[in-house]
Parts: C-alpha cells; sequence; structure tokens
C-alpha cells in the first residue's frame, strides 16, 4: 500500500514538473518570435525585496500622494515590482488598461487573492467571481437599477432629512449661522448606509440615529434592535478584514483574526434575519407596494439563504461606500475652493430656484420637483462630480490575474512603447488614481480641482472611476459616457451618482456656505491659482487602500435666514 502511495506522489510530481517546463517553453517561444519587451523593474533592495516591504510599511504619510507617486515617477506609468513572492505588473496607462478591462477583457479575471481576501464576507459574489458565474450574477443584479428605482428621490430624502435635523438646532427653518463641525466621513457613510440597507432589505438599520449606541459585536441576542445597532459597525469592521487579508494575503492570521470573524459572522447572521423577515411578512406577495431589491431578486428566481447574502453584501458594497465616497470628498473639495461652491450653488438654484422649494410636510420636503433628469441638465453639477470622481475615484487601485497567456500593449523597453508579455497567472495592477492625474493627459493642473476641463471629453480610457468595459460599475455608465444634455430615458444604470446629484443639490439649496472646521492654510504662500488648488486637495487626508474615503475631516456649513 505504501508503494502504491510513493507512485502516486511520484506521478504527480512529475506531471507538475512536465507542466512547468512545457509552460516555460512556450513563454520562451513567444518572447524569441515577437517584439515583447520587459517592463522597468523597481529595485529590490534586501533579501527578497524585504526592505522595500519594510519602507512601506514604515510609510508615515500618505501611501498614495507620498510612497507609490515617487515609485510612478522613479520607473515610469509602467513598471514591475518583485519582492517577498509577490511579482506584479503595476500600470496606469490608458491603453494598457483598456485591454484588461475591454479589447482583451476574457483573458483577465479577479484572480486568487481578490477571492481568498474577499470571500468571507461577498462569497461567490459579483467582485469575486468569473466567466459564467459573473455573467449571472451581473444579469440578476441589473433589473434592480431600472428607472424606477434609481429616480425615486423619496427614501433619499426621508434620510437626507435626519441629517438636516441634526445640522439645524431643533430643526428650526428660522434658525442661521453656521453648524457645529461635522465630520464628513461618519455623516455619509451612516446616510448611505441607511438609503442602501433600506433599498436592500426594506427597513434601514437608522445608523444616523444609533450613531451614539454602544453595543460589542461579539455577544449578538436575538433581538432585532440589537442585530440592527451593530449592523453598521459589524459591517465596516469586515471591510477592514478584506484589506488585512488582501495586503497580508497567506500571514492574514496574524492581523484580529477574531475580530474580523467575528465581523463576518455578524453580518451573515443580519442579513439572515432580514431574509427571514422578507419571507414571514410575505412582501413577494403583496401587489402596488415598492419591493425591496431583495425581495425582487427572489421573486426573480430560486435562491438559497447563502446565495441571498452573498447577492446582499455585494449591493452594500457598490451602493454604499461608493456614494459615501463621492458625498464626502465633493463637500471637503467645496469647502476649499469657495468660488466654485458659489458657482455651482448659482447654477442649482437657476435649475431648482429656492423660490420653487416644495412645502415642508409632516414626513418632510417633497422631492417632487428635483427629477433625475433636470439633475442631469444641471451642467455644472456634474461637471463638479465628475471632477471630484477624476481626483478621488473610490477604487483607487483594481488587482487582475491573467487567465492565461496574453500581452498588454505598452510599457516594455528603455522608451516603454514596446508590449510585455503577461504569462498565465501574472498579477496585474492599475491605479486609476494616477492615470486621472498624468499631466500629461490632463494638463499641467492634473492635480487642481478644475471642474470646467469637462467642457470637453476625456481622454479615451484616461478616466475610469468605475471600472469600464463589461465590468463597468451598474450604477455609473450612463452618468459617465452619455452626453449631458442627455435623453431623460435612464436605462438602468445611475443608482449611486444620481442620489449623490439629488444630495449636493438639497443641501446647497439649504446652505449657502461650507468651511472646513480646521483648516491648515499651506496654500497661503502658493502663487498661483492651480497651485493653490493642487495644495488644497493635497490637504484632504485620505484612509483606504482598496475603498478611497476622507479622513478626518470636519466641516460647517452656513445657513442664511431665508434658506
Amino acid at each position: 500500500m505504501a508503494r502504491i502511495h510513493v507512485v502516486l506522489l511520484a506521478c504527480i510530481a512529475l506531471f507538475y514538473i512536465f507542466r512547468r517546463l512545457t509552460e516555460g517553453c512556450k513563454l520562451r517561444k513567444l518572447r524569441q518570435s515577437s517584439s515583447f519587451r520587459n517592463p522597468p523593474r523597481v529595485q529590490s533592495r534586501g533579501p527578497l525585496g524585504i526592505y522595500n516591504v519594510l519602507e512601506r510599511l514604515r510609510f508615515r504619510g500618505d501611501i498614495l500622494d507620498g510612497y507609490l507617486a515617487r515609485q510612478f515617477e522613479t520607473y515610469g506609468f509602467t513598471h514591475e515590482i518583485k519582492e517577498l513572492g509577490l511579482h506584479a505588473i503595476i500600470t496606469a496607462q490608458p491603453e494598457n488598461v483598456r485591454a484588461i478591462l475591454s479589447t482583451d477583457f476574457e483573458s483577465f479575471g479577479p484572480g486568487k487573492i481578490r477571492k481568498r481576501s474577499m470571500a468571507p464576507l461577498l462569497g461567490e459574489g459579483l467582485f469575486t467571481v468569473d466567466g459564467e458565474k459573473w455573467k449571472h450574477a451581473r444579469n440578476m443584479l441589473r433589473p434592480l437599477f431600472v428607472k424606477s428605482n434609481i429616480t425615486d428621490m423619496a427614501l433619499v430624502q426621508r434620510h437626507l432629512e435626519r441629517i438636516l435635523a441634526h445640522a439645524i438646532p431643533d430643526n428650526d427653518p428660522a434658525w442661521s449661522g453656521w453648524t457645529e463641525p461635522v465630520d464628513l466621513k461618519s455623516l455619509f457613510e451612516r446616510f448611505t448606509m441607511d438609503t442602501a440597507t433600506e433599498s436592500i432589505f426594506g427597513r434601514s438599520v437608522d445608523s444616523q440615529l444609533w450613531a451614539q449606541a454602544s453595543f460589542p459585536m461579539g455577544e449578538v441576542d436575538d433581538s432585532a434592535a440589537s442585530m440592527t445597532q451593530g449592523f453598521a459597525r459589524a459591517f465596516d469592521v469586515s471591510l477592514v478584514g478584506v484589506v488585512v487579508r488582501m495586503i497580508t494575503g497567506r500571514l492574514s492570521f496574524l492581523f484580529k483574526r477574531r475580530k474580523f470573524r467575528s465581523a463576518f459572522s455578524f453580518v451573515q447572521q443580519y442579513v439572515s434575519l432580514q431574509v427571514h423577515r422578507l419571507l414571514k411578512d410575505d412582501l413577494l406577495q403583496q401587489e402596488g407596494t415598492k419591493k425591496p431589491f431583495l425581495a425582487v431578486l427572489m421573486e426573480a428566481e430560486t435562491l438559497n439563504e447563502t446565495q441571498l447574502h452573498e447577492y446582499s453584501t455585494n449591493l452594500l458594497i457598490a451602493s454604499r461606500n461608493t456614494t459615501a465616497a463621492l458625498l464626502s470628498f465633493t463637500f471637503a473639495l467645496l469647502s476649499l475652493h469657495p468660488d466654485i461652491l458659489e458657482k455651482l450653488r448659482s447654477a442649482i438654484l437657476s435649475t431648482f430656484p429656492v423660490d420653487g422649494h416644495p412645502a415642508r410636510t409632516r414626513d418632510g420636503f417633497s422631492s417632487s420637483t428635483i427629477t433625475a433628469e433636470k439633475l442631469l441638465q444641471c451642467e455644472y453639477l456634474q461637471w463638479v462630480l465628475r471632477e471630484v470622481l477624476r481626483l478621488f475615484p473610490p477604487i483607487p487601485i483594481t488587482g487582475v490575474e491573467a487567465k492565461k497567456h496574453t500581452a498588454l500593449p505598452l510599457g516594455g523597453g528603455e522608451d516603454g512603447e514596446a508590449p510585455i508579455l503577461i504569462p498565465k497567472d501574472q498579477l496585474v495592477i492599475f491605479f486609476p488614481y494616477f492615470m486621472h492625474r498624468r499631466r500629461d493627459i490632463w494638463g499641467d493642473d492634473a492635480e487642481s480641482f478644475r471642474p470646467e476641463r469637462w467642457a470637453k471629453s476625456p481622454p479615451s480610457w484616461a478616466y475610469v472611476p468605475f471600472s469600464g468595459g463589461p465590468r463597468t460599475c451598474l450604477g455609473s455608465k450612463f452618468f459617465l459616457f452619455a452626453p449631458l444634455q442627455a435623453s431623460p430615458n435612464i436605462a438602468t444604470e445611475q443608482y449611486a451618482l444620481i442620489h449623490a446629484s439629488y444630495v449636493v443639490t438639497r443641501l446647497l439649496q439649504s446652505f449657502s456656505r461650507i468651511r472646513p472646521a480646521h483648516p491648515t492654510n499651506n496654500w497661503l504662500s502658493a502663487e498661483t491659482e492651480s497651485e493653490r488648488s493642487r495644495l488644497k486637495v493635497r490637504s484632504i487626508r485620505k484612509s483606504g487602500f482598496i475603498s478611497l474615503s476622507v479622513r478626518n475631516f470636519q466641516v460647517q456649513f452656513w445657513k442664511d435666514e431665508s434658506s
């Protein structure tokens, strides 16, 4: 018996060696028979590049604007990194991004790293699967973004009223003055968590109301109130766990593994609670009522509880984090650029006059006068949002793996103009963040906040804040590529951005000025307006690497007596 095992192991080893040798021969032939050239490689310091890794871990500044920006300046917009078992091609070339996302889309997939990191939270969802599973997941979610869902502002308005009620003392319409400082990240992450959970589950977690509540995640009881109270925090901890797993790989067990497991479990329990509630309430059989996304999914196809959990968490990521980041960075930038704020508010009031504000009712403001069609026609508002997404794309970095031998069109050789051979399983990381700030594409003021640049169309594939090609974010495609004087026939894809437009409009109807609560004024010595704006943009601290968000930025809103 032992001999059989030895023979089997030997056969497996020989097969593995043979396959590796065969693949190696194929790659050598490809390199010899074509014009492929290697990209510049980041200088590796110490055994296996250990000093490079330690330098990154010890870096105390902004990792994007500091460490990685210097790396791109030194090695170019496409280069190679090889350290501690990590071998990746890094790129910020529009031509390469186009190949990955569009022309050679079938050659790339999410890869093992993304699947391993995100699986505990997202399972086999839109962000982790590939091939036929991905197509099925996308087709399942697409009907949720029909016009009736993405243009209904009543739900958004209900939760926006809580922001206004919190900011204005006693919710007094006659009050005027500066509000207390508010943290943008917390403000909009709670707001979007509330709107997203109500859209998906039919019931909001009301995180704006529970903001001061204290509830230990590790001690879950059967109370629906307790589950709701802890879900928002558990979801945030889960996202941190995903990032830690992605960065540390097989060493992730060293980093508070129990805490993340507890958060993952809590999220699953909450989703299970909502699934059981929907089934118990018989929402699937009710006619004439607006059904939550989860009920629509359950109606469309027979799904088990695991699948419903996976769809729900993927929807939460897509609808909550993106909108929160966009709103946070928008108001941070407006607080630092009062001239642009004044111009934007003027444009909004021209389209949605203050005198035309709907009367306040017991349930808040009617949202009937602000429609998706009118929001799209407010040209300067769309310019501002596009410019925010250019400077601060919600997903600044994306990693994919090659599913077969393929190539990238640019980045090889001394001049960077030769194609690069990409072997099967090769990790490729592209950076929308740096591509959006390239001076050779966007001009010398590429790092400045200038919405007027959107009077002209952006260069092809140089602007991908929501990915592109077949994997374009379901809630963004129409917004990014349709003309600004778009037809009101809004089809399937504007959930997050239409809602962000609405929130900006309503808040600027109510408040005439915004200022940083703790300005640094590090731009006062700048000689040009472009340089001042660049320094203001740089002063906004960021957190997150996989999903970008504002860090520790507080603002105050000014309300006139007439607003």
